[in-house]
């Protein structure tokens, strides 16, 4: 369920087997059955990346979707994402990045991407938080000229009118971050609360590094076409009607801005299907 991070640590044993060699947990977790195991193993690929996890590779895909998870996500984000995916857009790979939290680490996974991208054609999906991580790798992408992105989707995302200098979110109790999140779709029923100190942990630490990256605004605007995906009951995104002007600072051209109709903030699992149809038609 949303928020609820795999155990990694009883995956060890699985993964450890010697016929699962070179299968990592992100893509364990998306492909999980034995029949998508058997063909995650028969075509995967041999990258060595340490950033870039893939997820899902077709055969003789020549366009690749990067996904960034939202503050205090992981891999586990996506499992329903990449299910659904596969069925319905089999022309394209997915790979998925971890929360980031330095620009170092965003240059590092920018030259990884230049290396995927010199058969592939790029595209980025990020959710809320992510798109900081997602628009500091275009930052350096683009600065550089590392390679050619063809198209970055922010979904559930709009920058704040005033980014506060400091992380609002450092001096706001658990049980009221916890609630807030559970009010925008987060499920913590099952969460104990060892699991769940650790997940707000994560969360404060990806929006310190969400705050930085718009607060400090001393970047040209990314070129890349872009475009939103959010939803009017979303309360992470109640500035929808503004979300064009408080997007332009940040970025060039606006191409797009499509809602979904749902009421959790987490669509990309709790509407996986609806934001898919979105998406595939946005890359068309």
């Amino acid at each position: 369920s949303i928020y609820r991070r795999p155990l990694f640590s009883s995956l060890i044993s699985v993964l450890s087997d010697s016929v699962l060699d070179g299968v990592n947990a992100p893509e364990f977790i998306a492909n999980s059955t034995p029949a998508k195991l058997a063909q995650l193993l028969s075509t995967k690929k041999d990258y060595n990346f340490k950033y870039l996890k893939p997820l899902y590779e077709p055969d003789n895909a020549d366009k690749a979707l990067i996904l960034f998870p939202y503050a205090g996500g992981s891999a586990e984000a996506y499992a329903v994402f990449t299910n659904v995916f596969q069925k319905k857009c089999k022309d394209f790979s997915l790979f998925f990045i971890d929360f980031l939290r330095t620009k170092e680490d965003c240059f590092s996974a920018a030259k990884e991407i230049e290396e995927l991208s010199q058969n592939t054609d790029i595209y980025f999906y990020s959710h809320c938080a992510g798109s900081a991580v997602a628009m500091q790798i275009l930052n350096c992408i683009e600065e550089n000229g590392i390679c050619n992105i063809q198209h970055y989707i922010a979904g559930a995302s709009i920058p704040l009118k005033k980014v506060p200098k400091k992380n609002t979110w450092n001096y706001v109790p658990d049980f009221i971050l916890k609630k807030a999140l559970s009010n925008a779709g987060a499920q913590f029923n099952k969460t104990d609360k060892k699991r769940l100190s650790i997940i707000l942990q994560d969360f404060r630490k990806d929006t310190d590094f969400m705050t930085s990256y718009f607060y400090n605004k001393n970047k040209k605007a990314i070129k890349c076409p872009v475009s939103l995906i959010m939803s009017k009951d979303d309360i992470f995104t109640k500035e929808y009607k503004n979300a064009k002007k408080l997007w332009a600072p940040y970025v060039e051209n606006i191409a797009n801005i499509r809602f979904i109709e749902t009421d959790s903030h987490y669509f990309q699992s709790a509407d996986s299907e609806k934001l898919i149809d979105i998406i595939c038609d946005l890359l068309k």
